[in-house]
C-alpha cells in the first residue's frame, strides 16, 4: 500500500480541461429511426483549459446559461448535465529529472471523470425566473399613431 501511494506521489498532473455539458437522450422506442444509431445529443455550454504543471491550485467558474434547460426526465426524453473533466498526467515510473520541463515528457496518460449535476429551474420571482417568462424582444412598434 505505501509503494502505490509513493508511486501515486509521483504523477504530476500537466494539463487539465473541463466542459459543461448537456446531453438529450431519446428513448429508443420514441427516436426517429434515422437516429436510432445516435439517440444522444450533447452540447458543450462552456469549456476551460489550462496547463497545471508548474501550478499549485486552480479553480474555474461556470454560469448554467439562462435559457438552459433543467435536468428532467420523462419516459420519451432526459435532459441532462455534467461537468467532464480531462487531465493529462505524467507517466509513472519517469524519471522527472531528465527533462528541462513536465510538458516536454513524452507519453503522458489522460483520465476523464464525469461529475454529474442536476439543474433545477429558478424559484418563483427570482430575476431568472422573471426574465423566462418576459415577452421576447419585438421590432414591431409599442404604440399606433392615430
Amino acid at each position: 500500500m505505501k509503494k502505490e501511494l509513493e508511486d501515486a506521489l509521483r504523477i504530476a498532473i500537466l494539463s487539465v480541461s473541463v466542459k459543461l455539458e448537456t446531453s438529450e437522450t431519446i428513448n429508443w422506442l420514441s427516436v426517429h429511426p434515422s437516429r436510432r444509431n445516435s439517440p444522444t445529443i450533447t452540447k458543450v455550454q462552456s469549456d476551460h483549459h489550462e496547463v497545471v504543471a508548474d501550478l499549485v491550485q486552480t479553480s474555474f467558474l461556470f454560469s448554467i446559461p439562462m435559457d438552459g434547460p433543467m435536468s428532467f426526465s420523462t419516459p420519451h426524453v432526459s435532459v441532462h448535465w455534467a461537468l467532464r473533466f480531462e487531465f493529462f498526467t505524467t507517466p509513472k515510473n519517469i524519471d522527472r529529472a531528465r527533462y528541462e520541463h513536465p510538458l516536454l515528457m513524452e507519453g503522458r496518460d489522460k483520465s476523464e471523470w464525469v461529475l454529474p449535476i442536476t439543474v433545477h429551474a429558478p424559484p418563483p420571482g427570482t430575476p431568472a425566473a422573471r426574465a423566462q417568462n418576459e415577452r421576447p424582444f419585438s421590432l414591431e412598434p409599442l404604440w399606433v399613431h392615430s
